[in-house]
């Protein structure tokens, strides 16, 4: 629209495709979505070709960054009305050489970045954002061995175990008994919102 040709000096956020922003630069570059089965798509991930294809249109978004790259994924989604929270980051995320990587900020429940400044040489090496919470939600030494309970005996103030996230607690249930959203407090990745007939969540310290 006539609005996105505007000349103005104004600070302002350009929202595109990475299709689109072939040919463009910018000073600072957010690439989000960084997800196995979303970038690269799940249609390609059984292609080599595609996946490829998708790795170039990577090499793209990520050469529009003048001076700052900034790449992020999430650790669950809603995917056609269902609650996703079994989310690995990108494959493409493990290419780039960690010596060009730092963690933005300090890490959090809601939060996973990784910052790329495309005018270092180098420098210290620090654990990028995305192989930290990898470790974090899936190290199974810190998780115990347990068989999953029938969601119908979850409660709040219940002490859980998931597999991925670990141990917390059940701070609130909401929605019909069929289709129970959980919000649980987990002691190492925060909180987390579960469907609970999909969670396969156990009760902690308790034999089942």
């Amino acid at each position: 629209t006539d609005a996105d040709n505007d000349e103005d000096d104004n600070d302002k956020v350009t929202l595109m495709s990475v299709h689109a922003a072939k040919g463009l630069e910018f000073m600072s570059v957010f690439v989000v979505g960084l997800e196995d089965n979303l970038f690269p798509s799940f249609m390609s991930r059984e292609n080599p070709e595609g996946v490829d294809e998708e790795r170039r249109l990577f090499y793209v978004a990520v050469t529009r960054a003048e001076r700052y790259l900034t790449l992020s994924y999430t650790q669950s989604r809603y995917r056609f009305g269902k609650l996703d929270t079994n989310i690995e980051p990108s494959r493409f995320l493990a290419e780039i050489n960690e010596e060009h990587l730092e963690l933005s900020g300090v890490y959090n429940k809601r939060s996973n970045m990784i910052s790329f400044d495309s005018s270092s040489n180098g420098g210290e090496t620090k654990r990028p954002a995305y192989a930290r919470a990898r470790k974090k939600t899936i190290d199974p030494n810190n998780i115990p061995d347990f068989t999953p309970v029938h969601a119908n005996l979850i409660r709040e103030d219940l002490r859980v175990i998931h597999k991925r996230f670990g141990t917390g607690i059940v701070l609130e249930l909401n929605g019909a008994t069929d289709n129970q959203i959980a919000t649980i407090q987990f002691d190492l990745v925060g909180e987390k919102k579960i469907m609970l007939k999909y969670a396969k969540l156990g009760i902690e310290n308790k034999s089942v």
